[in-house]
């Protein structure tokens, strides 16, 4: 190409024209792209020996492995001609052994096995149907020896049964005669045979219990109880294992030795009511001789001295508690000017014999020496008009209750006053708290009138504890509905009269400044966790902070 360059340019004079400068140019360009091609072509060539340098690597590696794979197939040729010589001369060996014998003996063997797999099912069968037949008959070898062991208990059970019935004598029976207790039954059967054929059993129970029950209610203050004979309360058959015809006859027995006893309880003692009739009898002899005296001094000195002076310490003190429980409702000025108070008013006579209660109380707290001969009589006649209603409700009741139990109801001071509540607003009466006017009420106000008064009563009752006694009451949704102002005074109640309290609700938390100390817990259960957590706060009259103790004691608990 150098040559054929140098060929073109001689002889050119070194001025070029314009065409001969393109030309020139020409010729470079083609000079360049030819020397870029023979650069490209260069580096093929060299890329292609480094492959066929790499080839002829991977042919020679390969080479080598097949080598040794041609050697491993040697050996393992080699290992397999020595294993086919032995298995030959084992062979050999168990021809000489007598290796077609064995082979016999194990077709033979497999044959007896196929045979046993269906003999044996059949003959597991025939053993459980010959074990059945055997549980069977021990089962019914069991059931004789019960049946007869049952046997010889029953007739024993017969036999003490009847003994006892002949020494309770309710029947006659010659005690000169002589014979066996089979005789002597017989001979009773024989006797009185007809009379359960008049009357079966049955009818006789209803009988006597019908006649039982309808005088019960008559003879309560005695305690009448039908029980059963003595020898019935040991059963001869509880430790036997009785089938459905054994059972049978001991319920025939069980039956049969049924004997009930009606007992009363007099004077400690638990007696038959002849005896109880023939006492009583005796006894109302004795009562219409004193009653005129007894009568006296029962309604004078029993009632006016030891029962009137228990009356009137108990009246004095419910007259204590209300005024302690208006004094301190009335203390209670809420938000809307609303307070309550209770009145705790005697009740009318019901009877012409009767007095009014607030007579009979101003009687009861004077000196019975000092009352006059028509104060007297006045009270006698009261308190005996009270007792014969008690008298005729024990007979309308019937059952169940004592003369004793009626006549406690009818002497019960507490029955003898109504309390009733009263609310006042700010610039208006008083007026009674009926159902009608509380409805009427706000929400809050409605909560005001039903807290303040337990809270009193609650009080009241506490002052009759120990010294050392905690107060203690718990509200559930504490304050539900009353406003803020009015929970303030709550609270300032519920610190005034020193309970101890544990309250929970989904929005108080207690911190007013009525509060002088408070501890809070708060329920928060994260994101629908399967936990609660408690976080604690104290309230100490003005700021609310989290607990720093985890152990503090709580008197308040908030659940939000």
């Amino acid at each position: 190409m150098k040559n054929t360059l140098r060929n073109k340019t001689e002889g050119l004079d070194l001025k070029f024209s314009k065409k001969g400068y393109e030309d020139a140019l020409s010729y470079m360009k083609s000079y360049l792209k030819e020397l870029n091609d023979v650069q490209i072509t260069h580096g093929n060539i060299v890329h292609t020996d480094e492959m066929i340098k790499n080839l002829n690597d991977q042919l020679e590696t390969l080479q080598n492995e097949i080598d040794e794979a041609k050697g491993e197939i040697n050996v393992l040729l080699d290992q397999q001609q020595r294993v086919s010589l032995e298995l030959e001369h084992i062979e050999s060996m168990l021809t000489k052994m007598g290796a077609e014998h064995i082979r016999q003996e194990i077709q033979q063997i497999r044959e007896r096995l196929t045979f046993l797999k269906t003999e044996i099912p059949q003959k597991i069968k025939k053993q459980a149907d010959i074990g059945n037949q055997l549980s069977n008959m021990e089962n019914k070898l069991s059931s004789l020896e019960r049946k007869l062991e049952f046997a010889k208990v029953l007739v024993q059970a017969w036999e003490e049964l009847f003994a006892k019935e002949l020494e309770r004598g309710l029947v006659f029976v010659d005690e000169n005669e002589t014979g066996s207790l089979l005789d002597k039954a017989i001979d009773i059967s024989k006797k009185y045979g007809s009379v359960l054929k008049e009357n079966t059993r049955l009818s006789v129970t209803e009988r006597l219990n019908r006649i039982f029950f309808q005088e019960q209610p008559n003879l309560i203050e005695y305690r009448p109880t039908q029980e059963p004979a003595d020898w019935n309360k040991q059963n001869p058959f509880v430790e036997l294992s009785l089938d459905e015809e054994s059972e049978l006859k001991a319920n025939d027995w069980k039956e049969k030795a049924g004997r009930i006893i009606i007992l009363l309880d007099y004077k400690g003692q638990r007696v038959t009511p002849y005896y109880v009739l023939k006492e009583i009898e005796k006894d109302i002899l004795l009562q219409k001789e004193y009653i005129n005296e007894q009568d006296r001094e029962l309604y004078e000195d029993i009632i006016l001295k030891t029962i009137g002076r228990i009356l009137r310490s108990r009246i004095q003190r419910a007259e204590r508690w209300v005024k302690d429980m208006n004094a301190l409702m009335e203390k209670r000025d809420t938000s809307s000017g609303l307070t309550f108070s209770i009145q705790w008013k005697p009740k009318t006579a019901e009877t012409e014999e009767e007095m009014d209660t607030k007579d009979l109380v101003e009687l009861l707290r004077m000196n019975s020496r000092l009352l006059k001969e028509e104060d007297l009589q006045r009270v006698t006649m009261h308190f005996r008009s009270k007792i014969n209603r008690a008298r005729e409700m024990l007979e309308e009741r019937g059952q169940g209750n004592t003369l004793h139990q009626v006549i406690k109801e009818v002497l019960d001071y507490r029955k003898w006053f109504s309390f009733t509540l009263y609310y006042q607003k700010t610039n208006e009466p008083k007026r009674e708290l009926t159902n009608q006017k509380f409805y009427k009420f706000s929400g809050g106000e409605k909560a005001m009138a039903m807290y303040i008064p337990l809270f009193a009563a609650a009080y009241s009752r506490y002052q009759e504890a120990a010294e050392d006694a905690p107060y203690i009451i718990s509200l559930d949704e504490a304050f539900a509905g009353v406003d803020e102002n009015n929970i303030r005074d709550m609270f300032a109640l519920v610190e005034e009269l020193g309970f101890n309290y544990i309250m929970n609700s989904q929005a108080l938390w207690g911190d007013y400044d009525t509060v002088p100390s408070l501890s809070i817990c708060e329920l928060v259960r994260p994101k629908n966790a399967p936990y609660v957590t408690v976080i604690r706060y104290h309230w100490d009259g003005k700021v609310k902070r989290l607990a720093s103790n985890p152990d503090e004691e709580f008197t308040f608990t908030s659940s939000i």
